[in-house]
């Protein structure tokens, strides 16, 4: 689901950041979490009725529900604000695990990811990399730069550039 933290500044506001971070991103909450039907698009939407003009406005998410709307209210959002995308991902999203049969749950149910032949892993690669290629472009588009950070990166890594941006 989307979750929205309130402007503020300070080493309380980086602090309240990296505590949601960490409880949204824990792999029980997100396997039981209910889906938010309305999606990162009316998130965005929101955003764009109540955010101040030039602020600078983070929007930290995996970007898998990025549709064209969402994309048009990035764009809409970057007119008047300084916009960072921050995509937060599992290794599994940025290449293959190794040759295998990978029990998956998501919002549709239970299932099996079988990436044991070659073939496989490839059209799974490709996924990812048409994926990828769409939020790169849709971005590059909007004039909105891209970060990434894996889940298995180390915090300080996030809290450096959360530092550098508020120098």
């Amino acid at each position: 689901g989307n979750q929205e933290l309130r402007p503020r500044a300070g080493h309380r506001a980086v602090l309240a950041l990296i505590q949601l971070l960490v409880a949204t991103t824990d792999p029980l909450q997100g396997v039981e979490a209910v889906g938010d039907e309305a999606g990162l698009s009316a998130a965005l939407a929101r955003l764009c009725r109540v955010v101040r003009p030039g602020s600078l406005v983070f929007v930290i998410s995996d970007f898998h529900a990025l549709d064209g709307d969402a994309f048009a209210q990035l764009a809409r959002l970057r007119r008047h604000n300084d916009v960072i995308a921050l995509q937060i991902l599992d290794p599994i999203e940025v290449e293959a695990p190794p040759p295998g049969r990978y029990a998956i749950r998501d919002a549709v149910g239970d299932g099996v990811l079988d990436l044991r032949s070659a073939a496989s892993r490839r059209d799974y690669e490709r996924e990812l990399a048409v994926r990828e290629e769409r939020l790169q472009t849709g971005l590059v588009q909007a004039g909105i730069p891209l970060l990434r950070l894996l889940t298995t990166d180390r915090i300080e890594q996030f809290t450096e550039f959360i530092r550098r941006v508020n120098a």
